[in-house]
């Protein structure tokens, strides 16, 4: 934070007021940012690192001004100066870091994050206990000071900084893993570092000994108790996201207040890791509740929080940055030996995390292989930054530790952040280089051709286009053609012609664009308000699965998970579990509603993906790579399909509903599009418009609320519709309805297993199933029965599976309620009894 002096009036005109100075100070600092940005690209130089060098730059300038015979001339300008550009550790760590690393986030992809969960946790976690205690232990055995007060330094040293480790890493163009590994390394990296130091801190100013176990176990409440608490936090403001109905503003600001919430609940409520909360409530909200916000407004909080980041980092960097010379005015040569002996320490611990224990964690299965040039890239982006310099700041601040440990703490983890700024940042691009971490595959190399080739087609086809328009020379045109075509001619036509790289490589690279490009269809159908969020969210897991699988195992694995994903997940489970044992109906309407849009976006989107492989896939990576797309997409479609007839065979109405919705929203939504394309060529002012889309939002609500799912399992009217039950009178009707209970049953489902005791037997409402016998089938249609022969024979088990061929509507009833059933009409007790002696003779067995 700025902090301002009242002495600051004397330096100043009194027209000066402190907060006017305030903001010129601020805005210099953003001029400052802003201005070497650019600079930084034109030096080819990670940002972050120009960022520290200019703030070692104004932080030198301030200590001379203060230190020189100069300072005379400017009287106590330099003390005012020093005052405005003052930073706290409270500052940095609170008003900053959540920023920060809410921001970071936000962004991560999830599902990768969780494909490397097991290198992130050692990285974050394991890799900073070894850290702190391999740096203490070097430490102690070359300074006067304690072992508590060395494992202090070690934890101070053990952040990595979220802000620079992730911009570097982006600028640098890394492999997308690597940099989903680096950012979820970063963003737990500083919670475990940060509750160690705590307890290091508290053992040094309370003059205690460190006290293993009760650090143990203070480790993993901060750790779990933040990540719950930010976890509850996150889907609780998803909840708020839905209130709020699409008014982007409010949203934004309610992320926002997330992020310091979560801190707050985490660090001072909790007493747990604010960290952890702040990094958890992110991930939730980008994962979770980016779904529930208004279908455009992602793309809105996405911008506004890459400022926020920005900013933060930016102002965070030059402000840590300005201290640091005021901290090494002391260096001595034995504090250079330190720094060497930490810098060793913390990197062999570091090297020893990624090339000794996380091979032995890939060899038993618990986490995906990284190649020895990944691990040496993330080994030597280990930067530091503010985060350090902030927790150093905090010890150098806190006159509880003796002056001589304050200095040695202050010194080495300033040098120490020097050094991997201007070290190990500044040689980022040429370790990358050297690994060749920065080149093409071949099937990325000949990809490239193709798509530069195709490109240059489409764009040579629309130049033509509009000089024929705007009566263009002829010449200029012809000029622009040979040059296109020298450039579409440089690519080898036999490259193009005979792929690169083996079979298997560009088929897995062929699916794995599959799935990529699906997920960006359901993505863009729910900016588009055309899908529900639920739907969405479901889908693009799905679409995420599959472009892992194919990655992982082509188009084998692309395959395999193509037909799970058909199946049934753990919610619908639990719905029907809850329909069946309590007779809740809610979820398991929700459920089935929501497997009707999904299954219908699906289809759509495997047409697209039809036609992006007829059209474009076999022209990128070979026409053998597009023809096998073609064929397990065609399957594919027919696997959806049937999923869908089988729904729509038990509900056609809702079907008709749900597909009609489906056409009015993409009509409504291009009728927004043309409205608003109006507004902007000011052929309507911003009144109509509002209007309009009042209008257009209304009957988006109103489509919503019409259509509703009736799952059809209420026991009177199912009993209308079996045959055997038609001709009862109304009161028979009734008292058979008391008798029996409804079950939704879904495609594939067991409903009778061989062997087992039969306790029910049960009457097909709607839908179909079938017996399975040794050596035939047997089709149950609506009306049919089955399951009496258990019970009108004692003692006879099931002695065939009977299994549901899609969607069935049946009704159930018990053994004990067979007798009363039978009783009410003798016809009725004849035709199950007569039933059940036909098929013993015809099948030689019960079922």
């Amino acid at each position: 934070m700025i902090f301002l002096d009242e002495r600051a009036l004397n330096v100043y005109p009194s027209s000066m007021s402190i907060i006017g100075f305030a903001l010129l100070s601020l805005v210099g600092l953003l001029l400052i940012v802003s201005v070497l940005m650019p600079i930084a690209e034109r030096l080819n130089t990670p940002y972050t690192v120009l960022l520290a060098a200019v703030g070692l730059f104004i932080g030198s300038i301030i200590l001379a001004m203060g230190t020189s015979p100069a300072s005379n001339l400017f009287g106590s300008y330099d003390r005012e100066l020093s005052d405005f550009f003052s930073v706290d550790s409270e500052a940095i760590l609170f008003v900053f870091l959540p920023i920060l690393l809410f921001e970071i986030a936000l962004a991560v992809n999830v599902r990768r994050l969780l494909d490397d969960l097991m290198i992130i946790l050692v990285m974050a976690i394991v890799a900073v206990i070894a850290s702190t205690f391999l740096i203490g232990a070097a430490l102690w055995g070359i300074s006067a000071s304690s072992v508590v007060v060395c494992l202090l330094l070690g934890a101070v040293i053990s952040t990595t900084d979220p802000g620079a480790v992730v911009a570097i890493f982006k600028d640098l163009g890394a492999p997308r893993r690597l940099l989903v590994i680096v950012e979820g390394e970063s963003l737990f990296n500083d919670a475990a570092a940060i509750v160690l130091f705590s307890l290091c801190l508290a053992a040094v100013t309370g003059g205690q000994e460190l006290n293993v176990w009760y650090g143990f176990w203070a480790f993993i409440y901060g750790f779990s108790v933040g990540g719950a608490a930010g976890f509850a936090l996150g889907w609780f403001f998803g909840f708020l996201f839905r209130v709020l109905r699409g008014n982007v503003l409010a949203e934004i600001t309610l992320t926002v207040a997330l992020s310091y919430l979560a801190f707050v609940m985490g660090e001072f409520i909790l007493g747990a890791s604010g960290v952890v909360a702040v990094v958890i409530a992110g991930l939730v909200t980008g994962g979770h509740g980016r779904t529930l916000m208004a279908a455009d407004s992602w793309p809105k909080v996405m911008i506004v929080w890459e400022q926020l980041g920005f900013w933060a980092n930016s102002l965070i960097f030059l402000l840590a940055s300005m201290l640091v010379p005021r901290v090494l005015v002391g260096l001595h040569w034995h504090d250079v030996v330190a720094i060497v002996v930490v810098y060793a320490a913390a990197f062999a611990a570091r090297g020893a995390m990624l090339f000794g224990l996380l091979p032995f964690f890939s060899s038993m299965g618990l986490s995906p292989a990284i190649t020895s040039s990944q691990k040496g890239l993330i080994l030597w982006g280990g930067v530091r930054g503010a985060a350090t310099l902030a927790l150093a700041l905090a010890v150098t601040e806190n006159s509880l530790i003796p002056a001589g440990d304050r200095q040695l703490v202050g010194v080495v983890a300033s040098g120490f952040v020097l050094v991997t700024l201007l070290f190990n940042a500044t040689t980022l691009r040429w370790v990358t280089h050297k690994l060749a971490l920065d080149r093409l595959s071949d099937a990325d190399v000949d990809l490239r051709g193709r798509v530069v080739a195709g490109v240059l087609t489409e764009v040579q086809n629309h130049i033509r286009t509009v000089a024929e328009e705007h009566n263009m020379s002829p010449d200029l045109l012809s000029d622009l053609e040979t040059h296109y075509t020298q450039r579409i001619e440089a690519i080898s036509t036999d490259d193009r012609s005979n792929p690169a790289g083996e079979m298997e490589d560009r088929l897995s690279l062929g699916f794995t664009m599959l799935g990529n490009l699906e997920a960006s269809i359901y993505e863009r159908r729910f900016e588009e308000s055309v899908m529900g969020r639920t739907a969405v969210r479901g889908l693009r897991a799905i679409a995420e699965k599959l472009a892992d699988a194919a990655r992982t195992n082509g188009q084998s694995g692309y395959e395999a998970r193509m037909v799970a994903v058909l199946g049934f997940g753990h919610r619908f489970k639990i719905a029907l579990w809850l329909n069946r044992t309590f007779n809740i109906d809610k979820p398991l309407v929700r459920q089935v509603a929501n497997r009707f849009e999904e299954l219908i976006n699906s289809r759509i989107a495997v047409q697209d993906l039809l036609v992006f492989s007829k059209s474009r896939l076999g022209a990128l990576l070979g026409n053998d790579v597009g023809e096998a797309a073609i064929g397990v997409l065609i399957q594919r479609a027919s696997e959806v399909g049937k999923s869908l007839k089988a729904l729509e065979h038990q509900y056609p109405d809702y079907s008709r509903q749900l597909q009609s919705s489906i056409l009015a929203r993409a009509g409504m939504r291009r009728e927004e599009q043309r409205y608003r394309r109006l507004l902007d060529e000011s052929v309507i002012g911003m009144e109509l418009f509002g209007a309009l889309e009042k209008s257009l939002n209304q009957q988006r609500s109103d489509l919503l609320s019409s259509s509703r799912l009736d799952l059809g399992l209420r026991s009177e009217d199912l009993v209308a519709e079996v045959s055997l039950f038609r001709e009862l009178s109304e009161a028979h009707r009734a008292e058979i309805t008391n008798m029996l209970t409804t079950r939704l049953v879904v495609p594939g489902e067991q409903i009778v297993r061989k062997g087992d005791v039969g306790t029910e037997m049960y009457f097909v409402a709607s839908g179909a199933a079938q017996v399975v016998l040794p050596n035939r089938s047997v089709m149950l249609g609506s009306g049919d029965f089955f399951g009496e022969m258990a019970l009108v024979r004692e003692n006879q088990r099931r002695s065939a599976d009977v299994v549901a061929l899609g969607f069935c509507r049946l009704l159930v009833l018990r053994k004990r309620d067979l007798t009363p059933l039978m009783s009410l009409r003798p016809d009725i007790e004849n035709h199950i009894r007569e039933a059940a002696q036909e098929r013993w003779e015809a099948f030689g067995q019960g079922q």
